[in-house]
């Protein structure tokens, strides 16, 4: 008996022993780690390795939820993906070239963080240098397990694009329904009857933020090859959102809560700036949003994103939040030049009127299209999954050109080029249209100012500059730049910078005249003699008093019928002559003048 209760004892200390053994396991593997690729092949060689030193087979890593997002630029995307092993992955990417995957491409590290899923971790990188207008292929790499071959195509740079807006998809809302079903045709309809070369989310693409079967759900396979960007909702605002999604330029402070923060990129001619809305600072998104535009000055359009619509027509019109925001946010985007807003949250369609701060410009009545407008378009995606619909709320809301709750999927495609925004929403479940809207941008006439320029000619004019006065190698260098100057006075098409390059270049000339010495040498530059003007015009009315048909020697009353002719012009070998020891002179003369 005293032997079978030691027995048990033993066997009981086992169990203990293996149970410890496998918690402390599974603690370990919570931990996130970062290992270099030559750590990763030792440590399998040494974790596949037996007691007898036979290796044993690894074991398959399995990957899923591929989401390729747009980048800061189009030659810079990023991609998330999950896989169930803490080893860090790779993606292994290059231009596609035949069937097979190219045996030479470029290799990225991701980085690998937990997730709210146990055992599984989110890898994310960013792939950079893309080639515009190209196909390229990529696989993802962790461990020795490799996957399928994904491709896409990156976006040309010929200022025009096309992208897919929707609205509230919230994957997991309405169990009922066949909200994910809608979903991928949704996605299916985008993907066979536009040329969207990205898709744009107004937020809340699931319902619970810490639910994994819902962002499955969320994450069709279509991700994998089409760019997206997505919006913070506030059925996102967890940290699992920023484990799926792997946005570019975000906020190291602004519009922080526990999904991420504002972020920014550049699509062509066109800034993009997505706001936290969750985040109820005015101020921070304001800063951010002058961060941005300060950063990227020279695009066409500027287009706001986020997701608690300030100017829809369903209940959450009449939200507390959602009237401070409405009147905080007009005045901002007003300051900012703001082109088009785009939001969800309200699950309904609503397009605004351009809107001049708070007041919409009815003047016209409802319209499908603006030219040079001065106010701000509106617009509120209804559900693009159909997982839920709110009924209009505000009828008469004065604000509201078009609205409209038919309870039916829609998307909108949009189409941007340098003078155009045009806006076309769908039915998603027969493509029939529900609303179209273009903004027209002229291209405004570039100003000139060429006062500064044409007042130095006429001074010159007036100084009566006399040839025979300056050396042959400084007059020629000063009748060019006194002609180029004419021509872009003359010339409509001249821009600034050629104007402003005349008049530098032509007070460059003046400035280094050199005079003729009494014995036929040169003498110092105009700016070093004091009295060289009042000099040439008595010059000038001595020769015409003493020699009224003579015209060899002094110019006319113009510096502009300055002629090099043939006795003093020598021909272009003596210009290139003319103009290097110019070159010796004016140094010589610098010298002279620092030292003095």
């Amino acid at each position: 008996m005293k032997k079978r209760t030691i027995q048990l004892q033993l066997l009981a200390a086992a169990f203990a022993t293996v149970f410890v053994a496998e918690n402390v396991t599974n603690s370990l593997t919570a931990i996130p780690t970062t290992v270099h690729a030559e750590e990763l092949s030792t440590e399998s060689r040494n974790n596949n390795s037996s007691t007898d030193g036979s290796a044993e087979p690894e074991k398959a890593i399995t990957q899923k939820s591929v989401h390729l997002s747009v980048g800061g630029t189009t030659s810079s995307p990023g991609i998330s993906w999950y896989a169930d092993s803490n080893l860090a992955g790779e993606i292994q990417y290059a231009v596609k070239s035949g069937d097979n995957f190219p045996e030479k491409y470029e290799t990225v590290s991701a980085t690998s963080t937990t997730t709210s899923e146990r055992g599984w971790y989110s890898n994310q990188a960013v792939l950079t240098n893309l080639e515009p207008d190209t196909d390229y292929v990529y696989r993802l790499k962790n461990g020795n397990t490799v996957s399928e071959t994904y491709q896409f195509h990156t976006g040309d740079t010929d200022g025009s694009y096309e992208f897919a807006f929707v609205g509230d998809p919230q994957l997991g809302a309405n169990y009922f329904s066949s909200s994910k079903e809608d979903w991928l045709d949704t996605l299916n309809k985008i993907s066979e009857n536009t040329s969207a070369d990205f898709l744009l989310s107004a937020g809340d693409q699931v319902n619970n933020a810490n639910f994994e079967n819902q962002y499955e759900d969320y994450i069709a396979p279509v991700f994998s090859s089409l760019p997206s960007a997505t919006t913070i909702g506030n059925h996102d605002d967890s940290s699992t959102y920023g484990t799926h999604f792997n946005m570019p330029n975000e906020s190291a402070d602004k519009g922080q809560t526990d999904a991420g923060t504002d972020y920014w990129f550049v699509y062509e001619n066109t800034l993009f700036m997505d706001l936290n809305s969750n985040d109820l600072s005015t101020a921070e998104h304001k800063a951010f949003m002058e961060e941005a535009i300060a950063a990227n000055p020279n695009v066409k359009w500027k287009t706001v994103v986020f997701h608690h619509s300030i100017f829809s027509t369903a209940s959450h019109y009449a939200d507390d939040e959602i009237i401070s925001r409405r009147n905080e946010f007009p005045p901002i985007f007003k300051e900012l030049g703001i082109d088009v807003v785009l939001m969800g949250h309200d699950h309904v369609y609503t397009r605004t009127y351009m809107m001049d701060g708070n007041v919409p410009d009815t003047s016209n009545g409802v319209q499908s299209s603006v030219t040079d407008p001065s106010g701000i378009l509106y617009l509120t995606a209804n559900s693009a999954s159909g997982s839920k619909y709110y009924d209009i709320a505000a009828p008469d809301a004065e604000y509201s050109a078009i609205m409209d709750q038919s309870k039916r999927r829609t998307f909108t495609d949009i189409k941007v080029t340098d003078t155009s925004y045009s806006m076309t929403t769908y039915f998603a479940d027969d493509m029939s249209v529900l609303d179209e809207f273009t903004i027209y941008k002229t291209e405004a006439p570039i100003e000139t100012d060429t006062t500064e320029l044409s007042k130095y000619v006429e001074e010159l004019n007036q100084l009566n500059l006399d040839q025979a006065d300056y050396t042959e190698e400084s007059w020629a260098i000063f009748a060019l730049a006194f002609d180029h100057a004419k021509d872009i006075l003359d010339d409509a098409s001249a821009t600034q910078d050629d104007i402003d390059k005349a008049l530098a270049d032509l007070k460059s000339a003046k400035e280094n005249l050199v005079k003729q010495t009494p014995d036929g040498g040169d003498g110092d530059s105009e700016d070093h003699n004091n009295g060289n003007s009042n000099n040439n015009s008595n010059n000038n009315n001595t020769n015409n008093n003493t020699n009224g048909n003579s015209h060899n020697n002094t110019v006319s009353n113009s510096p502009a019928a300055v002629q090099t002719g043939d006795s003093t012009f020598l021909g272009s070998v003596m210009l290139l002559l003319a103009a290097s020891l110019f070159t010796v002179i004016v140094t010589i003369f610098k010298r002279r003048s620092t030292s003095k």
